[in-house]
């Protein structure tokens, strides 16, 4: 066996790149290392044509100074932090991040590059943001005359950056600010759906704000942070934001255009004695009032009537109207524990509409478990008991606004609408004519409105020519171009359902006119009868054409009748034979066990003679009983003689 060579010459040989005999390339783990050492020092010396030793010297004084640098940067930092440096920590679950990055990117950040960006698509939430986002998306002017491809575009959405980690620095009123925005991974308990951690908890990126000022005072940020918000309030003052519960927290859903009062349609003494009521609950005395009563400041409404009559769309209006979000629960989500959606009831902000849609639909009632119904099972994890305690709890925040609708209102609990819990029942029913007339009027007004906004113009145009003379031709001149503009633009507008197959809209009628059909549209309508959605469902099919919609209403309801007539028709046959499946199939067991019953007795009483007869019997009876009905007396009978 060779001995190994000693140290001194394995290390001698390593650094000249030889190799020692008997020693292989694994005993030698410093071998790529010093390859590549020895091509680095190639390319310095032979190509560069430099000293390596004056570059390694140099290599090592710039990393030095790189970080003695960084280390008194951070030491500085964190001296002026101390003393002449304000910060304040902004969190992605709080309102005020979302109205500090809107005022951020809207100012400061709008134009500025960055290497690492988010990006989202632009929110769409008015009719001026749609049509902005319209024409950004368009290269070339529309033609009128032909109908619009969304798929000719270069996207359905416009595409915005936002900061994702990065730092800026900015002037603000005369105060000198850094921005900076990070991420970070926050445990989030208790949702199924989120991503398990290594410790079993689940993680989810969460965005944060840092901003500092050069101030020993936090006035500078107070200002700049009540700038964004009002900033984002007047850009969101004419939207409703919705929110969901989920996994334990709120999240933003959708933001849309708030909902005028009068788009639903309502007896209006109803409607103004709710908006009385809700007027007079968010007044800021009335609060110190229910103080100083000792009765917590809480207000429920139970919106009841059937399906399609406004039950909901009267939430959002009264959200738009007073300013207020919506916070939408559902009692059948698997997801919310009865623990969790106690918890997200307590967190919801005062000024808001806590939204529970269908609380008939839970079966939440006071019985057994055992005797619950089947409908429920297997879906219901919130009880009657949890609900009442998330209601008007301890833990129940104050000041929210709380609206269920239900479609049949006799179905749930006294304990659940007691006073105190609903305040004010509203009840919706369905439609009679004053309410389809408003509703015929208000679908149609837009059209016979700009009508008449035109021909005053031109009328106008007419007037002041012939009055002044050639005193003003340019502003009668333009004047009367505009009124002719919007003229042609509506008539090329009209071609468009020609070109799909339509005819053409025709005029708008005048307001009188209008009226008279509306009239006459509800004349042709029975009341309590149709929903509201089922007749703006018609209305939607004769948008542009209100002559058309009050001259075929009543072959309209004559349709929806005779569908109505053969559908319940058709489920009271099919109720019927699933009703005589049933019996049928009662009666076949009731006499299988007769059948059971009878050949028992006649094995117990005959001879082994009579036992075959008894079994081939007993086997008719089994394999088709309907079929061979034979009274079993009579067969003990044969069996016995």
């Amino acid at each position: 066996m060779a001995t190994p060579p000693p140290p001194s010459q394995v290390g001698s040989a390593l650094l000249q790149g030889n190799h020692m005999p008997g020693i292989t390339s694994d005993a030698m783990p410093l071998h790529p290392l010093r390859s590549g050492y020895n091509l680095a020092m190639y390319i310095v010396k032979n190509v560069l044509g430099l000293d390596p030793s004056i570059v390694i010297n140099l290599s090592i004084a710039l990393a030095a100074i790189t970080t003695f640098g960084r280390y008194i940067k951070n030491y500085v930092h964190r001296f002026l932090v101390q003393t002449i440096i304000s910060q304040v920590h902004i969190h992605e679950d709080d309102a005020l991040y979302q109205y500090v990055m809107k005022w951020m990117t809207d100012r400061h950040l709008e134009r500025k590059v960055f290497r690492s960006v988010k990006a989202n698509t632009m929110a769409k939430v008015t009719v001026e943001d749609d049509e902005a986002a319209f024409a950004a998306m368009t290269k070339t002017k529309l033609d009128m005359d032909k109908p619009i491809s969304y798929r000719t575009m270069i996207g359905r959405s416009p595409i915005r950056f936002q900061p994702h980690s990065m730092s800026h620095i900015f002037i603000h009123r005369r105060n000198i600010f850094i921005f900076r925005h990070g991420v970070r991974s926050i445990p989030v308990t208790g949702h199924p759906l989120m991503a398990m951690g290594p410790r079993g908890n689940a993680f989810r990126n969460s965005g944060e704000i840092t901003i500092e000022v050069l101030s020993r005072s936090l006035a500078p940020i107070k200002a700049l942070l009540e700038e964004a918000q009002t900033y984002f309030l007047d850009k969101a003052i004419h939207t409703t934001t919705i929110f969901r519960g989920t996994g334990g927290m709120w999240m933003r859903i959708s933001s849309r255009p708030s909902r005028g009062i009068d788009t639903v349609i309502l007896e209006k003494a109803k409607k103004q004695a709710l908006l009385r009521d809700i007027n007079e609950y968010l007044h800021p005395n009335t609060r110190r009032w229910y103080a100083n009563q000792g009765i917590p400041y809480r207000r429920g409404y139970l919106f009841s009537g059937p399906p399609g009559t406004g039950k909901t769309s009267l939430t959002s209006a009264i959200a738009g109207v007073f300013g207020l979000d919506i916070y939408y629960l559902s009692l059948l989500d698997q997801f919310v524990t009865e623990e969790l959606f106690v918890r997200l009831f307590s967190t919801v902000p005062s000024r808001c509409i806590v939204l529970l849609e269908d609380i008939d639909s839970a079966g939440l009632k006071r019985e057994k478990p055992n005797k619950r119904r089947k409908d429920y099972q297997g879906q219901q994890r919130i009880t009657l008991s949890g609900l009442l305690n998330a209601i008007d709890g301890v833990s129940s925040s104050e000041g929210r606004i709380l609206v269920m609708t239900t479609n049949h209102p006799e179905a749930l609990d006294p304990a659940l609408i007691r006073p105190g819990r609903i305040d004010m029942h509203v009840a919706f029913a369905l439609p009679h004519r004053p309410e389809m007339e408003e509703m015929f009027c208000r679908m149609y007004r837009g059209l016979t409105d700009k009508a008449e906004e035109r021909s005053k113009a031109l009328t106008g145009t007419a007037v002041a020519t012939s009055e002044d003379g050639a005193a003003e031709p340019e502003a009668a001149s333009e004047s009367k171009g505009k009124a002719e503009a919007e003229a042609e633009a509506e008539k090329k507008a009209s071609h468009i359902p020609a070109l799909c197959g339509f005819r053409p809209a025709p005029p708008p009628p005048s307001s009188e006119e209008l009226q008279a059909l509306a009239v006459a549209f509800a004349q042709a309508l029975p009341e309590g009868k149709l929903s509201l959605a089922a007749i703006q469902g018609y209305l939607l099919k004769h948008k542009g054409d209100p002559r058309e919609a009050s001259k075929n209403a009543g072959a309209w309801w004559e349709s929806e009748e005779a569908d109505r007539i053969a559908k319940e028709e058709e489920e009271a046959r099919a109720e019927a034979e699933e009703k005589k499946a049933a019996q049928r199939s009662e009666a076949n067991g009731k006499e299988k066990k007769d059948g059971d019953e009878g050949v028992n007795g006649v094995s117990e009483g005959s001879g082994s003679e009579t036992s075959d007869d008894a079994s081939a019997i007993d086997s008719i009876n089994f394999r088709n009983p309907g079929m061979f009905p034979i009274p079993i007396p009579r067969t003990a009978d044969m069996a016995m003689g």
